[in-house]
């Protein structure tokens, strides 16, 4: 058993809507941008600081596929943000090994 906190803690997740296309019940991806891109990118940012620290806690196989999976295809200052700091903590991973 791990200490992660619940996937449904993650300020992205959301439950998908009657009708709505996806195979599974939860909505990994359930934002809705401001319109200021800025502060857009910024809570994108924020929420990948809390994706990577539940994957940490976690230990698990991982959700980005899902995450990403259900991100619109024309990205949102949110997405841009948080696709930034995942691949910025990919490459420092991947830096920080010999």
């Amino acid at each position: 058993m791990t200490n992660a906190p619940k996937i449904e803690k993650l300020p992205f997740i959301g439950t998908r809507k009657k009708g709505e296309p996806g195979d599974v019940p939860r909505h990994f991806w359930r934002v809705q941008p401001s319109g200021d891109y800025n502060a857009d990118c910024l809570t994108g940012r924020k929420a990948a600081l809390q994706y990577l620290a539940y994957e940490e806690a976690d230990k698990g196989g991982g959700l980005l596929a899902h995450i990403v999976g259900d991100m619109p295809r024309e990205l949102t200052g949110i997405e841009v943000g948080f696709l930034q700091i995942v691949c910025f903590a990919c490459l420092r991973r991947s830096l920080s090994r010999p």
